[in-house]
């Protein structure tokens, strides 16, 4: 594994796990606040949550085989490839449909929430979105740490 990809992916995951654990709280936050409100709570706030919680275990395990690894192979990059892929699209989906669905695509909070309830909800909202940027740029970079790339083999044939 190169050097140059390797801190900025370990920083890039380092993020990512934190803004987790943010989008997480926030959640179970909100989870709680429309149980106690209403006795019951929208579907694509269980998605969200269950894909954080998978993103939380996620990180340290892809962590950890990034830095057993002596050398890329296919299994383990397959691992962090195939995890990071599954993630990215369980985020683009909770955000898009947390999106549209319950801020009708608008923005705008409904009449029922009060302020906080609302700034709560945006903030979801903007981690979800956030997630979903933090995941693209870790698929960019270790689909290029792949030893058959096309990103990698420019490099060799430039040498």
């Amino acid at each position: 594994m190169a050097l140059s990809t390797t801190i900025p992916l370990y920083a890039l995951y380092l993020l990512f796990w934190m803004c987790a654990c943010v989008l997480l709280g926030l959640m179970a936050y909100q989870m709680d606040l429309n149980y106690t409100k209403f006795n019951v709570w929208e579907d694509i706030e269980e998605e969200i949550l269950v894909t954080t919680a998978m993103a939380i275990a996620w990180v340290p395990i892809t962590s950890i085989t990034i830095a057993v690894s002596q050398r890329p192979g296919a299994r383990i990059l397959s691992f962090e490839v195939i995890g990071a892929v599954v993630l990215w699209i369980q985020y683009l989906v909770g955000a898009a449909y947390f999106t549209n669905k319950v801020f009708d695509g608008k923005g705008d909070c409904t009449p029922d929430m009060s302020d906080k309830d609302c700034d709560v909800m945006t903030t979801i909202l903007a981690f979800t979105w956030i997630e979903w940027s933090l995941l693209t740029f870790i698929l960019v970079l270790s689909i290029s740490r792949i030893d058959n790339s096309p990103l990698v083999k420019k490099k060799v044939a430039e040498v």
